[in-house]
């Protein structure tokens, strides 16, 4: 288990305070999409978050819990923000990387001998980091819950059979891109990945309100999910808000976290390594690998294009949650219909949008790309007060 108190885990809250770096007529942008999107019942609750420059420079939480012990959203909600974790837990070896433990082009099976059976011998860290390693679907006999199990997970793993030949394409690694992450930073750094995690990502970084394994009392804290109208994720919902489930180690998906902390993470990005506190955490040359597209394909699951780097997704030069409508350079990454997190490093911008509603995918990017292109032009009315002041 992570070993962090939650009197450790609360104490950035009071610093972190939100700076004046937005104008008003910014923050109305952002708030009048905020306050829009809950009041035309698109999600139960959200969180929104914004740094530009290193200054977390907006925050904003509404809605309800839905929990046992329903209550108002505030900054002390945990959103359940599924597989934003994917570059969180990436970053564990993006650290390993830094620290020439490893390079993207070596096999797994180098530092994990036991993988390197039925065809999976060449599977390389960069094919895992980009969705290409032909491992996409839960590895035989596994399934909801055994995700508590790491032992019988990584086992069955270990026996796995690619569904195609690895680097081929691009196939999501809903789950087990997280796994053989999490196995693999175990492996290399001799630490249990939920300690390597909290000591060279978290700690770091000041994001001590994210959760890979959510501590015993805190479940009230959790905003539940619910399947809005429309779509087919009631089951999903039900099996997400099980408190049971808010224990298992699933690097993938199982992250508990405020959007303040998903943004934080994205700013260090964006500040080539430097922390918001003005610490380097990762060298320029690492925070520029992992951040440049190493796949530009077609995804068959889905036949749509996906830009990717190593654990993140890519502005894809369309329409998208990022607010964007061309490939330029942000980077960053979504969480099951609900969730967005990202990083500009032209702006020096990044932010996170944690919402509760499972909503449609098109409803979905819909409102995410409201969001993002709000925040955008509330950091373009900031640049151009400052040109102008």
């Amino acid at each position: 288990m992570i070993e962090r108190t939650m009197e450790q885990a609360q104490t950035p809250l009071q610093p972190d305070s939100v700076s004046a770096d937005l104008t008003d007529t910014g923050k109305a942008m952002i708030r009048e999409v905020f306050n829009r999107h809950l009041g035309n019942g698109l999600h139960p609750a959200a969180g929104v978050a914004v740094y530009l420059r290193g200054n977390l420079v907006f925050e904003m939480s509404g809605g309800r819990t839905l929990g046992r012990q329903d209550s108002p959203v505030d900054r002390n909600t945990l959103f359940r923000v599924f597989s934003c974790s994917k570059p969180l837990a990436a970053a564990s070896l993006w650290v390993l990387k830094d620290r020439g433990k490893l390079q993207w082009d070596d096999p797994v099976a180098k530092h994990w001998p036991e993988f390197g059976s039925n065809g999976k011998e060449r599977i390389t860290i960069e094919q895992v980091l980009t969705h290409r390693a032909g491992l996409p679907s839960l590895p035989p006999g596994i399934g909801w819950f055994d995700f508590a199990d790491w032992g019988r997970v990584i086992a069955a793993l270990e026996d796995a059979a690619p569904e195609y030949e690895p680097g081929a394409r691009i196939e999501y690694h809903e789950y087990t891109f997280g796994w053989i992450v999490g196995e693999l930073a175990a492996r290399i750094s001799n630490k249990p990945v939920n300690h390597f995690f909290e000591q060279e990502v978290l700690n770091p970084l000041g994001l001590d309100d994210t959760w890979f394994v959510l501590p015993d009392g805190e479940s009230g804290r959790v905003a539940r999910v619910q399947a809005m109208p429309g779509t087919e994720h009631e089951l999903f919902a039900q099996g997400v808000n099980d408190e049971n489930t808010y224990s298992a180690l699933v690097p993938a998906g199982n992250c508990f976290a405020p959007a303040r902390d998903l943004a934080r993470f994205y700013d260090a990005l964006t500040a080539d390594g430097v922390t918001s506190r003005g610490a380097r955490w990762l060298s320029e040359e690492t925070v520029q690998e992992v951040t440049r597209c190493w796949a530009d394909l077609v995804t068959p699951e889905t036949g749509r294009r996906r830009r990717v780097g190593l654990g993140m997704r890519l502005a894809e030069g369309e329409y998208d949650k990022f607010g964007t409508n061309d490939p330029g350079p942000t980077f960053g990454h979504g969480g099951m219909a609900c969730c967005e997190s990202w990083g500009d490093p032209q702006l020096k911008l990044s932010a996170a949008y944690a919402l509760t509603g499972l909503q449609l995918r098109e409803v979905d990017v819909q409102r995410q790309y409201e969001m993002s292109s709000a925040i955008r032009q509330a950091a373009a009315e900031s640049v151009k007060a400052r040109e102008d002041g």
